[in-house]
């Protein structure tokens, strides 16, 4: 394979993991080692917090961890051998998650003759997708093809070209890697796509066909009676994906339910709730129990009479779905020591910020202050309490430099308040973020403190073509910084 290409594959896989929700990087040791495989530098691993984790697994021992949200295999498109091991074994994509995202990867994917038409036809206006669609060019159709607001008709008739012209024929020829089946794929994820059309894709049978069938699972669109029978496919992949399906009907989520395969109820635990005499004979599967603390089912899973391993507890404290009295009861039995339990009720939305008072008085405010910088809800005097105490926490571990993450997106006005503090901390803090306003940035290129412009030049979350004045920075670290974005 030629290193462009390599590059190219590469640039995808990173891509892609860049626009995941992201959860804290953890230490490898705290991984949960049971199903997880690896290729090269590349860790994959059920994630405590649910679904799956990916991540790079550096020599100082740590993981930055990506929670992939959910359907299986929607996204083994991506042209990367590692990512496709990985994806089409366990992964998986939330309903809309892979749309959200294909109009962001089509020109990436495509290659550098076509790039302009496949661009052309993510940026063009909703009403000239058909004569985009009909301009010839194979990439620029994938391109239409992955517009959510692209007239179901015209998805309708893309599936129909690439299929060979008949709804009961496939054609032999349409890999999922090519132009074709790229459309293909995005037609039968599309949720705009007519349910009929995805009721009559779902009758592919040949194991080529599989990836057909199971882009059809995965999306929300997908008419019930067409879950019901995929939910009885011989094929695991198939159910993995309706069962990590949020649309997929009540009775084929309860047929799921005594599915033999562990895969399966692992995705059913993390996306629908389930009788209590199911969770109960679930208990004994660590696994299992897992994927349903970060689920709908970690209410009854906390209340279960249990003793729940530590990681389970952890994902429930982190789960939004989790009710605030739980959560807010947890916080008074938090062991001074238990820093993990502690951030991750803090971080976590649901829990009533009276609970986050009461962890600061156990574990200290450097232990949880970053988690309550990311919520919009924290009251000025909380704040105070913050920024009053040791903030050794804004300085980033240097064991973690290797990792190219941004720190989590913080609220408006807790981002305004760190950015105007005469603390090059707070600021460089900020400058590390993800999700920064253009003047934001703009602001911060201009800032006094050389470490908050370094910050700001290895932020990985802003397009380096915004970088461009920190070229010619008057400190030398800075400018080598920008220049290598840049690409100089």
């Amino acid at each position: 394979m030629q290193p462009e290409e390599l590059e190219r594959r590469r640039l995808l896989l990173h891509r892609l993991i860049s626009l995941l929700p992201r959860t804290e990087r953890r230490p490898v040791a705290s991984v949960a080692a049971e199903g997880s495989g690896s290729s090269g530098t590349w860790t994959y691993y059920p994630s405590p917090h649910g679904g799956y984790g990916i991540g790079q697994n550096p020599d100082h021992g740590f993981i930055e961890e990506a929670r992939v949200p959910d359907i299986p295999a929607v996204m083994d498109w991506v042209w990367h051998d590692i990512a496709r091991d990985f994806i089409r074994r366990h992964v998986l994509s939330a309903d809309g998650v892979r749309h959200a995202i294909m109009p962001v990867l089509m020109p990436l994917m495509t290659p550098r003759s076509e790039r302009a038409a496949a661009q052309a036809a993510i940026d063009a206006r909703a009403e000239a997708l058909g004569s985009i669609a009909d301009s010839g060019s194979r990439w620029a159709r994938a391109a239409v093809a992955s517009r959510a607001d692209a007239e179901p008709e015209l998805l309708a008739s893309i599936g129909r070209e690439v299929a060979g012209g008949s709804w009961g024929f496939f054609r032999s020829t349409v890999d999922q890697d090519t132009p074709d089946g790229i459309a293909l794929r995005n037609v039968l994820t599309n949720p705009a796509t007519p349910p009929q059309v995805l009721a009559r894709f779902a009758n592919s049978r040949s194991s080529a066909e599989l990836w057909i069938t199971q882009a059809v699972a995965s999306n929300p669109a997908t008419p019930s009676d067409v879950f019901a029978r995929l939910a009885r496919h011989s094929e695991p992949p198939i159910r993995w994906t309706v069962a990590g399906n949020d649309a997929t009907p009540a009775s084929a989520s309860d047929y799921l339910a005594a599915d033999a395969d562990a895969v399966t109820r692992w995705f059913l635990a993390r996306h629908h709730p389930v009788a209590p005499r199911v969770l109960g004979a679930w208990i004994s599967d660590p696994s299992v129990v897992t994927c349903a603390a970060a689920g709908p089912n970690a209410g009854a899973l906390a209340s279960a009479e249990i003793t729940l391993d530590p990681d389970v507890r952890l994902a429930v404290a982190r789960n939004r779905a989790a009710p605030a009295e739980l959560l807010n009861a947890w916080t008074e039995t938090v062991a001074p020591g238990d820093e993990r339990l502690a951030f991750a009720l803090a971080v976590n939305p649901s829990t009533p910020i009276e609970g986050c008072r009461r962890l600061i008085d156990v574990v200290g405010t450097g232990t949880i202050a970053t988690a309550l910088l990311r919520r919009a809800d924290l009251d000025p005097d909380l704040m105070d309490v913050v920024l009053a105490a040791d903030r050794s926490w804004a300085v980033p571990d240097p064991r973690l430099a290797a990792l190219p993450r941004p720190e989590p997106e913080l609220p408006d006005a807790i981002r305004a308040r760190l950015v105007a503090d005469d603390d090059d901390r707070l600021r460089a803090f900020v400058a590390r973020s993800s999700r920064l306003g253009p003047d934001v940035v703009e602001r911060l290129i201009n800032d006094p403190a050389a470490t908050v412009r370094l910050a700001l030049a290895g932020n990985r979350s802003i397009p380096a073509i915004r970088l461009e004045p920190l070229a010619e920075d008057a400190d030398a670290a800075v400018a080598r910084e920008a220049r290598r974005r840049l690409g100089r």
